[in-house]
């Protein structure tokens, strides 16, 4: 009898057990499911902290938010269920401005648990990332799908002190040396690939940095005016000259922005160009032509919103190249930005002190000369390419 007593406790026992023992295995499989949300999560995060840093690295830091959240809902984040929020610079590395901290948090109801609390479990994870700028560049081909981004030709001869020669073409010739051509730059960047038929040497890189990420417009801030009524006349800063235009005399800019609208602008040969703190804007399918080895004697302000840049053109192409010409003794001082039009670069000049910039859709030299990277003097800014984004640890 007492036997059978024992045999029905211990089986009311296990019957007021087994809910205990189910809830905890059950308390472990949840956990391990939180957990897993968790590391779900973190990937998000980090995925989303390395966009931010990427779009940062771009210069587009309006759109560090879309990118993370875009690249976030690829990695199980879900708008309205997660919340996400980002943060420049980073928590983590306060002192460092190109650092970004994304922080995310998931809501996840209870189950097994619920017999505990009726509160679902919050899980928050943070995540941060930051860039290096990797060089100061001089010349920039912005294309992403020219056969040949940059291209030296024939003998030319050119020496590029302390700032890179960059391309953003695919192509397995972003960047083309080829016949006699000398080329002498810190390095020789690519998204695609470099061929050197030519000569090329190299201060810093052992070799080409080749499959390296897109460059930004270092220029894309910059505002391309609307042409005003169309002037006539000699030349005067702050006027529009409109429709074909032909220099076969020595003119001499005062000071100030010229905006040429339509139409080829023509210097010819034996007329010199002359002006200091100028900057010549190339608009609605204008463009340049300096023919036979004009003299060109031109410089970019100093201040103002066109420091540093002394011819630019339109964002829209104007369907020609634009053919710079000059003289041994001339001096283009200043950028030349000309986002969807190729750059023909074919004198043996360059800016004084080696200060020329040249930011186009494509660059083609033929000629020989000396590029500098310190131009502060001159209101030029360096140009700065990021390194690679990397996560903080």
């Amino acid at each position: 009898m007492r036997c059978m007593n024992d045999k029905g406790n211990i089986a009311v026992m296990a019957a007021l057990a087994m809910p205990i023992v189910l809830g905890g295995a059950g308390v472990g499989v949840e956990t391990g499911y939180w957990y897993y949300e968790q590391l779900r999560l973190q990937q998000a995060a980090d995925a989303a902290a390395y966009a931010a840093a990427l779009a940062h690295r771009e210069g587009e830091a309006e759109t560090m938010l879309a990118s993370a959240t875009a690249v976030a809902q690829m990695n199980s984040y879900e708008p309205g269920k997660d919340t996400l929020d980002l943060v420049n610079p980073s928590l983590k590395a306060p002192a460092d401005e190109h650092s970004v901290e994304v922080e995310m948090t998931r809501r996840i109801p209870r189950a097994f648990t619920a017999i505990f609390s009726s509160d679902p479990i919050h899980i928050r994870v943070t995540s941060a990332a930051s860039y290096q700028p990797a060089s100061d560049a001089c010349l920039i081909a912005l294309d992403t799908s020219a056969p040949k981004g940059i291209e030296f030709q024939g003998s030319s001869m050119v020496d590029v002190s302390g700032c890179v020669i960059a391309s953003n073409s695919l192509s397995d010739t972003a960047v083309y040396s080829q016949g006699a051509s000398s080329v002498t730059a810190p390095c020789l960047v690519a998204v695609g690939g470099v061929s050197i038929q030519g000569n090329a040497t190299m201060t810093q890189c052992e070799a080409p940095l080749e499959n390296q990420l897109p460059i930004a417009d270092p220029f894309r801030d910059v505002e391309i005016p609307s042409p005003g009524p169309c002037a006539h006349g000699n030349y005067q800063p702050g006027k529009t000259y409109c429709g074909s235009q032909k220099i076969n005399k020595d003119t001499t800019f005062d000071p100030g922005v010229y905006i040429f609208s339509g139409g080829e602008v023509k210097v010819n040969g034996g007329a010199a160009l002359i002006g200091s703190g100028v900057t010549l804007i190339f608009v609605d399918g204008a463009y340049l032509q300096f023919n036979g080895n004009a003299d060109i004697q031109l410089s970019a302000p100093t201040s103002g919103p066109y420091a540093g840049i002394v011819m630019m053109g339109s964002r829209t192409s104007s369907g020609h190249d634009i053919v710079l010409n000059g003289t041994a003794t001339s001096h283009l001082t200043g950028a030349l930005y000309f986002p969807s039009d190729p750059v023909r670069y074919t004198g043996n000049f360059s800016g004084e002190d080696g200060c020329i910039q040249v930011v186009a859709k494509t660059i083609q030299w033929n000629g020989n000369a000396s590029v500098s990277v310190d131009c502060s003097a001159h209101g030029m800014e360096a140009l700065k390419i990021g390194g690679r984004p990397y996560l903080l640890g």
